[in-house]
């Protein structure tokens, strides 16, 4: 696809770009300000799909990734296999 024209609305982050489609592409980048006041639903849109990406990243941060012969050193060993650990690549969570 080729883009013949882009148009951002004043200092909003939407931008409408036309190509050889017939409709013209539209595009929402918060970074480069907020949505028109028409369009307020995509800030929300924006801030329930962050607040939905923080869950995910918080989710193994009271974790602390341990391979096996840190387990053998604390004397955890016997937990591999259980459900208290979580088998990940090289080591457990």
């Amino acid at each position: 696809q080729n883009s013949y024209d882009n148009v951002s609305f004043d200092t909003s982050g939407l931008l409408l770009a036309s190509g050889e489609m017939e409709r013209v592409m539209s595009f929402y980048v918060p970074e480069l300000g907020p949505a028109p006041a028409w369009a307020s639903f995509l800030d929300n849109l924006t801030e329930e799909l962050e607040e939905t990406n923080r869950k995910e990243e918080d989710l193994y941060e009271n974790y602390k990734f341990v391979t096996r012969e840190e387990l053998k050193a604390l004397g955890l060993w016997h937990l591999i296999g259980t459900p208290m650990l979580r088998a990940y690549m090289h080591g457990y969570f």
